[in-house]
């Protein structure tokens, strides 16, 4: 038995945004403006004369900041997504009934925190930088184990891989 006939199983995957990870960007993106703002505001106190008075600046900050925070809760929003292994392929699709049949995908583990995964999901053959898909144990109790295994026996197997291949 080949290492690479020991793969997981097929199984399944409904992949929804991780909301940890757009409390985050919503949080990081807020921190940001909020600095952005602080730095203006301190450059237009010393400079003479002064660009905005402090009250204007308040008034600058207090719409920005919950727009940040909402653009940050929006950006990595996405659709549902259907993530399928069939034992020797991925497959992406919605999964709606009547949408776009799945296409194959190669991903590739951008990070790896071990109960969290950023994968970066590419289509064979095209050029593009592809899509950026987060997944964590508690949003995939039931298939964290052979998802983890599949990726990483992709990873020890170049020949699974676009890149790797010379004739990609």
């Amino acid at each position: 038995m080949t290492a690479l006939s020991r793969h997981a199983g097929a199984f399944v995957l409904r992949v929804e945004p991780e909301p940890r990870l757009r409390v985050a960007a919503a949080c990081l993106l807020s921190l940001t403006a909020a600095a952005l703002l602080a730095w203006l505001a301190s450059h237009s106190a010393v400079a003479h004369p002064p660009w905005l008075p402090v009250w204007a600046w308040w008034g600058l900050a207090l719409p920005t900041l919950p727009l940040a925070a909402w653009l940050g809760w929006r950006l990595p929003a996405h659709p549902p997504l259907q993530l399928h292994w069939d034992g020797q392929a991925w497959w992406l699709g919605s999964p709606r009934p009547g949408s776009r049949p799945e296409q194959p995908v190669r991903l590739r583990v951008t990070l790896d925190f071990e109960h969290w995964l950023l994968l970066q999901v590419r289509q064979p053959g095209r050029w593009d930088p592809g899509r950026y898909i987060a997944l964590s144990r508690a949003s995939q109790p039931l298939h964290w184990g052979a998802l983890r295994a599949t990726l990483n026996l992709a990873a020890q197997h170049p020949d699974l891989d676009d890149e790797a291949s010379p004739h990609a």
